[in-house]
């Protein structure tokens, strides 16, 4: 799955793992960020050194596209 992919599977928003209420589980967006970090990576011509800035560019673009859960009252 890629991150284009995340507003295109409704089923996976069906879905309500207890982890995360209303929003993928923690692995599935994991995996997402992954996929993202390793695209950026690519993108800077594989070049070693700047993985943790990567992944934390990743986790924030990821995180902007995914539903937000609602919170609980």
């Amino acid at each position: 799955m890629s991150i284009q992919d995340v507003t295109n599977q409704p089923e996976l928003n069906e879905r309500q793992p207890d982890v995360m209420v209303g929003s993928r589980s923690d692995e599935e967006t994991c995996e997402l960020i992954a996929q993202r970090a390793y695209e950026l990576y690519q993108q800077r011509g594989a070049e070693v050194g700047a993985e943790l800035s990567d992944w934390l560019r990743a986790e924030v673009e990821v995180r902007e596209l995914l539903p937000r859960p609602q919170e609980l009252t």
